[in-house]
């Protein structure tokens, strides 16, 4: 991972993620810990993030997830297919059984391709409502 200008929803700045020879089943992720979550979302709330996956680039797959206090793991269920070419926004609102501060706010990566694929996604504009 690193910060980039190469791309940027808003501003001009982004994450760039590289993932390489990512497998079906392999489930990479980038995630924030509790001690850099300054604030962070609450039972009900919607978290939205948008990635960007250049045109040409192979399937990846991506969602959102969160570690409770209680080391609960919550996800989005199905992984949605990034159209390439265009920012991809991507939410899930925290179930009422999300408790305490959160322990990790991430997404979560996959490709259903046979073959190993290799490749660059954005990651941009993360917040919570």
């Amino acid at each position: 991972m690193q910060n980039t200008t190469a791309m940027a929803m808003s501003g001009k700045h982004a994450l760039q993620v590289t993932l390489t020879n990512m497998g079906n089943g392999d489930y990479p992720f980038i995630t924030v810990g509790r001690s850099n979550l300054a604030t962070y979302p609450k039972a009900g709330q919607t978290v939205t993030v948008y990635l960007y996956l250049p045109a040409n680039s192979s399937e990846i797959e991506a969602k959102i997830f969160v570690m409770d206090d209680l080391y609960h793991w919550y996800d989005a269920g199905e992984m949605t297919v990034l159209t390439a070419g265009t920012w991809n926004r991507l939410t899930f609102t925290l179930p009422a059984g999300v408790t305490g501060q959160l322990r990790q706010l991430g997404v979560q990566f996959n490709t259903s391709n046979a073959n190993p694929v290799s490749g660059d996604v954005f990651v941009d504009d993360i917040g919570w409502q």
